[in-house]
């Protein structure tokens, strides 16, 4: 059930139609669609009072909290543009992404210390005295909502333009699937700086029903709250179900549907939970699709297996070969995407030979086919990039900025199964003679990428084996490594 008319701010909308009714749960506190809509009115105040207008483009250090609900809706009043970063990037990174998202101001709980850069300490504390009634800025559903970054195959970050319409049309594609109804309860299971976390609030905005926000996403503060809310709907990596199985055994009492997706599927996870009762779907999507755009049903998996499933309503997928020529034989191509969720573009996108968004088509960077069954079929990527406890992570980039630093010494990033993250990877560098320096390489790294794209562990060889042209055999370096590759 879609309540909200995309004809008007959502938030304003809900106010008027369903404002009494409990919106967002947090900290043990229940807040009613109006009682959100007040503290983004005052949020759009005290914005205002540091001379954002509308068009800005306004960088959010997102935290998983009420605050940065507020911040965004209190944006969206004003017609500014909230661009989602994530609080796990380094110094270096967030930097870059500011530049490229032209960002002059960022709201944040703590100081980044970026030169250039105004920023806000922001707390509902501080706006609480700003109370005076704000009148929202025109609401255009073709404009930009938010701006969010994601990883390319060349490692440089891309800032995906969603427009509102694009957000609107992703809730009415999954509604017809899930068909929300105010009763139910959706749980802020992923970070809201990935489209897979953010999709959550603007499902729930759009369709009216209840939203809890955990303290935080240790496991012990999403168990909590998940065990004191029982939420209905919920989504999740495959690392986070194989932990919520064990914590849980059997799912809980209100739970009717768990989406399943961030990453590959083993069949193993799927039969396990399916015996388990959870009552599972499995889906394929990404930033530029403002989220999910095919999915599995309990009933498609028990049937034919593991797959991406079948496009939700609204969607198209092909499947192009070298050519650009649609295949329709179940062999194995492009997979491209055609909907109304498609994002508008990228913003700032530094080499137009990386668009993949092109006259509202989304050309993949993975490698699939339509199976005898009618279900998408996932075999691979185009790139390096590997999904790392629901991260991307790209080891073309992560090369390339070893190699900022050690020009001369040959690497090799290279893939594996991971039990904890489901995948990781190694760094494999030629001559053993560099063991003598594996400590300044590993402080190198720490400080020149996020905690969560550190390798998994660093080995050393007398040489890589390669191919004419001088390319590395990374398959034949892993088998004589005994990796346990993807």
């Amino acid at each position: 059930m879609i309540t909200a008319s995309n004809e008007n701010h959502w938030i304003l909308e809900q106010d008027k139609l369903i404002g009494n009714n409990p919106f967002i749960i947090y900290n043990s506190e229940t807040f009613t669609y109006h009682q959100i809509f007040n503290f983004a009115q005052k949020a759009a105040n005290y914005f205002k009072s540091y001379s954002i207008k509308k068009n800005d483009h306004v960088a959010i250090l997102a935290e998983h909290n009420l605050e940065f609900i507020t911040s965004v809706l209190g944006l969206w009043l004003i017609g500014a543009v909230p661009v989602i970063l994530n609080k796990k990037s380094t110094k270096a990174e967030l930097q870059k992404f500011i530049e490229i998202s032209k960002s002059e101001i960022v709201i944040t709980s703590q100081s980044l210390g970026i030169r250039k850069l105004s920023e806000i300490i922001f707390d509902r504390k501080n706006f609480k005295k700003y109370d005076k009634k704000f009148i929202p800025e025109s609401y255009n559903k073709n404009n930009t909502a938010i701006l969010m970054f994601t990883s390319g195959s060349t490692g440089i970050p891309k800032c995906v333009n969603l427009t509102f319409e694009n957000l609107y049309q992703s809730t009415v594609s999954a509604d017809g699937f899930i068909k929300h109804d105010y009763e139910d309860i959706w749980i802020a299971s992923l970070p809201f700086q990935h489209i897979g976390g953010f999709s959550i609030f603007t499902r729930t905005l759009i369709s009216g029903c209840k939203f809890v926000i955990p303290k935080s996403l240790t496991e012990n503060d999403l168990y909590k709250s998940v065990k004191n809310s029982e939420p209905s709907l919920i989504s999740a990596v495959p690392i986070m179900l194989t932990r919520i199985i064990k914590e849980f055994t059997n799912p809980w009492k209100n739970l009717r549907l768990l989406l399943l997706g961030g990453g590959p599927v083993s069949e193993d996870l799927a039969k396990s939970a399916i015996a388990a009762n959870w009552p599972i779907a499995v889906v394929y999507g990404s930033t530029e699709t403002s989220s999910m755009v095919s999915l599995s049903s309990i009933e498609n998996i028990k049937k034919f297996g593991i797959s991406a499933g079948k496009p939700l309503q609204n969607v198209k997928i092909r499947i192009l070969d070298k050519n650009k020529n649609e295949i329709k034989n179940g062999n194995s191509g492009q997979i491209v995407i055609s909907a109304k969720s498609i994002a508008k573009g990228y913003f700032n996108l530094i080499s137009e030979e990386k668009n993949q968004l092109k006259d509202g088509d989304y050309f993949t960077n993975d490698i699939g086919k339509i199976d005898e069954n009618g279900n998408l079929q996932i075999l691979g990527r185009k790139d390096d990039i590997i999904i790392s406890g629901g991260e991307n992570i790209s080891l073309t980039e992560i090369e390339k900025i070893f190699q900022k630093n050690f020009a001369t010494i040959k690497i090799a990033a290279i893939g594996i199964k991971d039990k904890k993250w489901d995948q990781s990877y190694v760094l494999v560098i030629e001559g053993k003679e560099f063991e003598n320096i594996e400590e300044e390489i590993i402080e190198y790294l720490k400080q020149n990428l996020a905690a969560y794209k550190l390798p998994k562990k660093i080995l050393f060889v007398n040489n890589f084996p390669i191919t004419e042209l001088g390319k590395i055999k990374k398959n034949q370096l892993a088998k004589r490594l005994k990796l346990n590759v993807l």
